[in-house]
Parts: structure tokens; sequence; C-alpha cells
């Protein structure tokens, strides 16, 4: 890499403006660590010579993905995105990168703004926008904000069924059960019956919430239908194994065991996964296969909480 760097030097300045000379430019300093200089190249490698937007984006990608391999500092390719969206609004990729860095520099106001820019800027075609930004505020309880945008996003796609699904998500850990049941089960109506994943997904929700609600009947009947429609599905898998050793009742454990094992199967590092399925073996009188797997739920638990 020192060799090649020191031919490049070589090469005339007023030649070395070029795009394709600035990309190896800062491909040898990449190699070289001299991670400051690549940055300098960087700033100025979406306006060189023969540059269009779409390569100039590709370029910065290529070298954003090669930091985050290495767990480099991602804090300078900031300013270096915003300065090449500003000039180039259109990119849908480039802002995608944007809302992704924000997102690893754990930045969730601003990656917040940026995906509340993008639905604006790209309205259709990308309802994972939306999806994001659910769960983006989710995960910071900002449920009223899920609320507040969730006619926006309806409105631009009324058969999105995920969207139901994160507003359903967000009542029922706001504690208001029949408003999440309701809105779960309005997207089941809504959504286009070719989404079979998402109307399972739905099911799933609706099971859950009547098994808080202690409506048992209509807990299974939906717990049924979200598997007939994914069976793939491990937290509906695990959920519904769940209820049913909680109902107490010999005729249905080897049921759940069958539906635990195959949630541990499709996920085998969930560690609540693990514990259902270690649960019903003991219910089902396999003392030492449920040793093996609560142990293994309980080592899983602690290492998530040390990451």
């Amino acid at each position: 890499a020192e060799v090649a760097y020191n031919l490049l030097q070589k090469i005339p300045q007023s030649q070395r403006a070029s795009g394709s000379i600035s990309y190896a430019e800062a491909s040898i300093l990449l190699d070289l660590n001299r991670y400051p200089e690549v940055f300098g190249v960087l700033q100025r490698i979406w306006k060189a010579d023969g540059m269009t937007p779409e390569f100039s984006q590709e370029a910065l990608h290529a070298f954003l993905s090669e930091f985050v391999s290495k767990d480099l500092d991602l804090a300078p390719f900031l300013p270096i995105y915003k300065e090449f969206i500003a000039a180039y609004p259109s990119n849908f990729d480039a802002h995608l990168d944007l809302q992704s860095l924000l997102y690893m520099l754990d930045k969730p106001s601003e990656r917040q703004a940026q995906l509340v820019r993008m639905t604006e800027l790209f309205p259709t075609g990308h309802p994972e926008l939306w999806n994001a930004l659910f769960q983006n505020f989710i995960s910071r309880e900002k449920f009223d904000e899920v609320y507040k945008y969730f006619p926006q996003a309806i409105k631009q796609y009324p058969k999105e069924g995920s969207l139901y699904l994160f507003k359903s998500l967000a009542e029922e850990t706001s504690g208001e059960l029949e408003r999440a049941r309701e809105t779960a089960l309005q997207g089941i109506a809504q959504t286009d019956t070719t989404e079979t994943e998402v109307i399972g997904d739905l099911y799933g929700q609706v099971g859950d919430i009547c098994a808080m609600q202690e409506k048992y009947t209509e807990a299974i009947a939906a717990y049924e239908e979200s598997i007939k429609l994914n069976g793939k599905n491990p937290n509906v898998l695990n959920n519904y194994a769940y209820f049913l050793l909680g109902l107490e009742q010999p005729a249905v454990i080897e049921k759940a065991v069958r539906m635990a094992s195959k949630a541990v199967a499709l996920q085998p590092g969930e560690f609540r996964f693990l514990d259902t399925y270690g649960f019903a073996l003991f219910l089902q009188g396999d003392y030492l296969q449920a040793e093996i797997y609560l142990r293994q739920a309980i080592e899983r638990a602690e290492a998530t909480l040390k990451e």
C-alpha cells in the first residue's frame, strides 16, 4: 500500500482530481490506517470530475461499510453525507445511509427527524421508512408519536399491515389492551390478502392480547389462524406454547412442547424461547432435558444483559 501511495503521488495534481483516482487514493489511505486523510479525500470525492451522484453515493457507502467492519469512528461521515444530501436531495440511498449512520452513532432524535424527512421526500414505495420510524418511537416509549403520525402513514400506505401492528404494539405497551386488539383486527381487515406473513403477525398480536385479557377461546382461535398463515414465526409459536402451558391442562402439554421446540429451532439463541421449552419439558416430565434448556436460558439471559 505504501508503494502504491508513493506511485500515486507522482500523478499530476490536475489528473488526481478525477473520481477514479480519488477513490483509489482513499482506498490506499484506508489500507495504511491514515483515517483523517481518508476523510479529506472523501470530502471532495463526490465533487470530482466524472463522478455521477449515483456513483458518488456508492463510493461513500463502500467506505462507510469498511469503517463499520473495522469498528472505526463513524462521526466524520456525518458532515460529508449532509453536504452530499444538500447537493442531491433526491438521492434515496444517501438518505438511507444517513439514517443508518445516525442509528449507529446513537442519535435517536436526529434519526427520527431524518426518517420523518424521508417519508415526506419519498411518499410512495417505501413503507419500511414508517416501520423504522414507529420502531424508533416504541423503543423510546414515545407512543404518542406513533399515534400522531399513524394517520399520515396510513394515508400513504392504507393496506400496509405492519403499520397497524406497530400501532397495536404501542397501545398494548401503554396498557390499552382493547384498543390494541381493535387496531390489530382493523389491520387484518385492511391488509392485502396476499400479505399472509403480516396478517399472521397481526393474528399473533390478537392472540397475545386476548391471552392477557383472559379471553382464552378467542386467543386460541387467533393463534391457530396465525400459525396457519405463517408456521415459522418463532414469537407466535413461543407465545402460544407459553399460553397453553398456563392453562394447566395435561391434554395440551404435548402440543406446547412441539411448538416451543420449533421456536427454539428457528431461533436457538433466544433465552425466552429456551425458557418456555424448558418449562414445557418440565411439565411433560422430561426433567433432564428440562434442566438442560433452562440452564441454557439462564446463560443466554445473563449474556444478553452484558451486551
